[in-house]
Parts: C-alpha cells; structure tokens; sequence
C-alpha cells in the first residue's frame, strides 16, 4: 500500500504542514517521505522498499500506482526493456516528460498520482479510469491539499472538517446514490475517476479539470474465444 499527499500554497507561502498529513496516513506504512521546495510539498508513506516518489529533469511525482503491461510502456518511450523493474512512479514520470498531461492515456492499471511540473510552476493530478485508487483534495484561498485518503487532506492547514449536511442526508435517503465529487465533508472534494486536474502555482482558482477517458471510446474487441477477452 501507498499513501500520497501534499499541498501547493500561493506564491511567497510556506509548505508547513505536511507531518502531520504524513502522520494521518501511517496505516499505509512504515516509511515516509518526502519532497518540498518553495511554497510545494509533497509526501509519501509506503511499506519498506516501495518507491512512491521519483524526480527526473526537473520533476517530480508522488504516486499510489500499479501498472499493467510496463513492458508496453518501456517499448513505447523507447526505454531498455531490460529496465523493467524501473518503479511504476519512476515509469509514469518518464510519460509525463514525453507526452506531457496527455500521458494518462497510454497508462493501463491502477493509480492516483501528482506531477509537481516545476519549469511550468504545475501541478497535475490524475485518477485511473475506474477510480481503484482514491484521490481527495481541497482548495481554498491559501492552498490546494490533497491526499489518497481524507483524513490526509483534513490534516492539512486550514482545511475544516466540517459536515456537508445536505451530503449526509443524501447518502441516508438514497445510499445508493452516487456522487462523483462530494464527500461527507464540505472542504474535501475527490476528484472524479478518469479525471485529471491541474493547479497553476499562484493561480489556485479556477483549477482545470479534465474527463480523460470515455468508455466509448474503447476499441471494440473482435473475434476470440469469451476466455481470451478475459485474458485480455
């Protein structure tokens, strides 16, 4: 397991704060760390010889990922293959140095990652097309938090956790109604499977939000056997 979290403040602001959104998220592992310069943070806990975080030119990402098929991805940025025990994180920044936001859409598997994009002063966040792995987050004057679970963002400076009533009572009249962004919090939203977002340093609101997968999109599987579209 993997737990991420961090926060990018205004321009001239401080970071502090990650401790104890590190601290909320011991249940994820033994071994915390961390990444943080001017007015960014990020953090990740993970059981012992994970490697959640990784830099590379001038980059760098905390990711909760699994991914399927690395090899496909080795061969597509033209990596050695035999460089494939490279961490899925290390892996998915190569992908973001070559195809930029765009690359979410050659990612097959499981992940919840950020991208603190220095030269462009970015964050970019992304959600794996069936939401498997969590992402909840924050904004409000002072800075955007986020978090692979709520009590991570919660933890965060200046993030109340106060009830969304109408939330609550929604869930208790129709609990199986579903709700792709609210929580049970007013200050803590998720960001939507299959979405990214991005947050421009010094520019907190509006963020950017964008639906990258579309089921409809899918190529249609043709011929073959019920056992080899499982497979597949």
């Amino acid at each position: 397991m993997t737990g991420i979290c961090g926060m990018a403040v205004r321009s001239g602001g401080g970071a502090e704060g990650l401790p104890a959104m590190l601290d909320a998220l011991a249940d994820y592992g033994d071994e915390a760390r961390r990444h943080q310069s001017a007015g960014l943070a990020l953090g990740a806990v993970a059981s012992e010889g994970a490697a959640p975080l990784a830099e590379a030119g001038g980059l760098c990402i905390a990711a909760d990922a699994r991914l399927d098929d690395p090899a496909q991805l080795h061969g597509a940025l033209g990596l050695d293959p035999r460089d494939g025990e490279a961490a899925d994180a290390a892996l998915i920044l190569q992908a973001y140095l070559r195809w930029g936001p765009a690359c979410v859409e050659r990612l097959y598997g499981d992940f919840a990652f950020v991208v603190w994009d220095s030269p462009r002063r970015r964050l970019f966040c992304a959600r794996d097309a069936l939401g498997a792995r969590p992402f909840y987050y924050a904004l409000n004057a002072q800075r955007f938090a986020f978090a692979t679970a709520l009590e991570g963002v919660l933890a965060a400076p200046g993030v109340g956790d106060g009830l969304d009533e109408r939330r609550v009572s929604s869930h208790l009249a129709s609990p199986w109604r579903g709700f792709r962004r609210r929580t049970f919090f007013r200050e803590a939203l998720r960001l939507a499977p299959g979405h990214s977002l991005t947050v421009e340093a010094g520019r907190l609101r509006p963020v950017r939000q964008r639906r990258w997968w579309r089921p409809e999109n899918l190529p249609t599987a043709r011929g073959g056997s019920a056992e080899e579209h499982g497979e597949g």
